[in-house]
């Protein structure tokens, strides 16, 4: 199986470092800086696409169109699984990103907070194989 962590916070220091990590998941260990370069290096092994798919509903075909998250041309199957660790910290790298001069967040950036870790989690859902978020 090729396990796809981010270590968000170095705690895979507790899991025997990088190397063996990337011995027993076959996958390197990723650590984005910043919540901006978690979701880009999404973006570069994920693609999002619609897709409608027919359902039949007491014999009357429905279109209903679907979001689609699969990996990008030539990854294949090569990510079985990916594990955030942790989404907590995550969260804590977008918040640092809201601060004002001062080191506080403004009243509707906490609404931004929500909204982007609610969209985040969102779509981590949606990707395909098994996906852990430790907290």
């Amino acid at each position: 199986m090729n396990i796809l962590l981010f270590d968000l916070e170095n705690g895979s220091k507790t899991l025997g470092g990088k190397e063996a990590i990337q011995k027993e998941f076959k996958l390197p260990v990723l650590t984005p800086g910043t919540f901006q370069q978690f979701q880009e290096t999404l973006g570069q092994l994920y693609v999002e696409e619609t897709v409608n798919e027919k359902v039949m509903v007491a014999g009357l075909s429905i279109d209903q169109p679907t979001k689609k998250i699969g990996l990008r041309g030539g990854l294949g199957d090569k990510i079985d699984a990916v594990v955030i660790d942790t989404v907590s910290e995550l969260s804590k790298k977008y918040q640092r990103s809201l601060l004002n001069k001062q080191g506080v967040m403004q009243l509707q950036s906490w609404g931004q907070l929500r909204n982007k870790l609610d969209g985040m989690l969102e779509y981590v859902t949606r990707l395909p194989g098994i996906v852990i978020c430790n907290c």
